[in-house]
């Protein structure tokens, strides 16, 4: 029988079928990518690991650089260093280092339920190799460096308090709306950065 929720079907055949979301066709409606696979493991990681193609991905970018702000340049920032969206609203502006092109991570912030209610919790990064630092494109540097304020300011939130995550997924999904881009997680600009920069230089890394 179908997993109607998550779009997985079994195969006649035996193997597994799933599908994501492309785009739009010209009468408005969803275009559709199919993905096979023999394990529902294996289909499951494969839809895991999809990525924003050539064309969501210039569109994005244009987008957000047409319409700079602070949460806007964070996106940015994200598609270009793979940040996680916890790591980005804990960052500061102290965690950035101008003079040689890189950023710390070393916090997040993240919803948890508690108690029947949600509260937002700041620790540490999800492993101690997600503890990092990354380096910064140079005209992504001079884009930061219009907008820095003191140290101790978050980044997003340009206070002394971090920014809420959940603020900035409603702020994604409605700019790829705006871009006619189909409905993806945030967390799929940190499989893009892996895929289109990482492995230019033959390198790894984690996509969790």
């Amino acid at each position: 029988m179908p997993k109607r929720r998550s779009n997985i079907y079994k195969r006649k055949d035996g193997r597994y079928e799933g599908r994501i979301a492309i785009g739009y066709k010209e009468d408005g409606s969803r275009r559709y990518k199919f993905l096979y696979d023999h394990t529902l493991s294996g289909l499951k990681e494969k839809k895991a690991l999809d990525v924003l193609n050539t064309d969501e991905r210039k569109r994005l970018e244009q987008y957000l650089l047409r319409h700079l702000d602070r949460m806007n340049l964070g996106i940015l920032l994200c598609l270009f260093t793979g940040l996680r969206i916890g790591e980005l609203c804990e960052l500061t502006w102290g965690d950035i280092d101008f003079s040689h092109g890189m950023l710390s991570v070393n916090r997040t912030v993240q919803r948890i339920n508690k108690h029947g209610s949600s509260e937002v919790i700041i620790g540490s990064p999800k492993s101690q190799s997600s503890i990092r630092i990354v380096p910064i494109p140079a005209f992504l540097l001079e884009l930061l460096a219009k907008q820095k304020e003191t140290d101790e300011k978050y980044l997003l939130s340009s206070t002394l308090q971090p920014f809420e995550t959940r603020l900035m997924q409603y702020r994604f999904k409605k700019i790829l709306k705006d871009c006619n881009i189909r409905s993806v997680p945030f967390h799929m600009l940190r499989h893009t950065y892996a895929t289109e920069w990482l492995v230019l230089e033959n390198g790894a890394i984690g996509t969790a």
